[in-house]
């Protein structure tokens, strides 16, 4: 085996994994969800830090021991409910890193809360549908937290756009 890297015998389900690979799919997947230190694992199975944070899906400054028992693995979008102390009911968000054109809930009266535009794209609120959405990202709030009431001040401000028939 050269460079002292550990190949881990493929099982049934790695049928088609190239050969040359360190690891096998289902040693990625035990990777990304346990909860030993990245060093110990990265040593254990004879790659780099990098190569296994890649595996991990965790940046390069993340240091991270043991798992708390709260945390689950990293989602491209999560529906969440929202609720401010003096709100009398939840709102439901669509929370995205990214915005979406269309998202699950959205004629239900779900908001889509996002990232990464840096402010160029528009917020939307449409008088046919009740969905809304606005870019969420700190660079659009003076890098403070926000408050739930203060997004919905900022959507009802917000021209009315029509959507796309």
């Amino acid at each position: 085996m050269g460079g002292g890297a550990a190949v881990l015998p493929a099982g049934p389900a790695d049928a088609h994994h190239p050969p040359q690979a360190r690891t096998t799919p289902a040693v990625r997947a035990e990777i990304a969800h346990s909860t030993k230190s990245s060093g110990v694992l990265a040593k254990r199975y004879g790659v780099s830090t990098e190569t296994f944070r890649k595996w991990r899906k965790r940046g390069p400054d993340d240091e991270i021991g043991e798992r708390l028992e709260w945390d689950r693995p990293i989602v491209g979008v999560q529906r969440v409910f929202v609720q401010d102390p003096e709100m009398p009911r939840p709102r439901v968000a669509w929370c995205s890193h990214y915005a979406h054109r269309s998202y699950a809930h959205e004629h239900h009266g779900d908001l889509h809360l996002y990232g990464r535009s840096h402010g160029r794209l528009p917020g939307t609120r449409t008088r046919t549908r009740t969905s809304t959405s606005l870019d969420v990202g700190v660079d659009c709030w003076d890098w403070t937290p926000v408050r739930l009431e203060a997004i919905l001040k900022r959507i009802a401000e917000t021209p009315e756009t029509d959507p796309v028939a």
